[in-house]
């Protein structure tokens, strides 16, 4: 192999080491912040993420990495799983996002643990067997971002779309009679 072109794989596998050692972990409540295209983000060593045994490593977290760095997933369960909440305009365009990816669930033969309130769910991916973050769980975690992109989700802060201490999504003012004109 020519000089140049081992030299340049070698930047590249040093760039991929230094991107994958950024992957965001949300672990024991411990955060440390950084600032990515203008919005923050949680990081820890790449060596906090609990991949899949059988799994190929390097395309797990560069697809994670990809999720986390570009996306509005974060990482969950010690390392293990990746989780996000979304919010649509209204209960019917959130459940026709719940049957879309329940679909693809099937196809995919993978499903996620989440969870629904009016017009918000919250989608946790994770491996159960093997343990760990998968290929399956990244490709599902993309999948629901191309479903929710097709059924206009609303951009919301993180917060807003997040479960409760009871691990339940938070309703907000789902309930609350709206206020008509007088």
């Amino acid at each position: 192999m020519h000089s140049s072109a081992q030299e340049i794989m070698s930047m590249n596998s040093r760039a991929f080491a230094v991107r994958a050692s950024r992957i965001a972990v949300d672990r024991f409540g411990g955060k440390q912040s950084r600032t990515f295209s203008g919005r923050s983000a949680v990081m820890v060593d790449a060596s906090a993420v609990s991949i899949s045994q059988g799994e190929d490593q390097a395309t797990v977290l560069a697809q994670a990495s990809e999720l986390v760095d570009h996306g509005k997933w974060k990482m969950c369960n010690e390392g293990k799983g990746l989780e996000r909440g979304f919010k649509f305009k209204t209960f019917n365009a959130t459940w026709e996002f719940m049957n879309n990816v329940a679909d693809e669930c099937k196809k995919a033969r993978h499903h996620p643990e989440w969870s629904n309130v009016y017009n918000k769910a919250h989608i946790r991916w994770t491996t159960h067997s093997p343990e760990g973050l998968s290929s399956k769980d990244t490709t599902m975690a993309k999948f629901c971002d191309e479903a929710a992109k097709k059924l206009h989700e609303i951009d919301v802060a993180p917060d807003e779309v997040r479960l409760g201490s009871s691990g339940k999504v938070e309703a907000g003012d789902c309930c609350t009679p709206k206020k008509t004109a007088a």
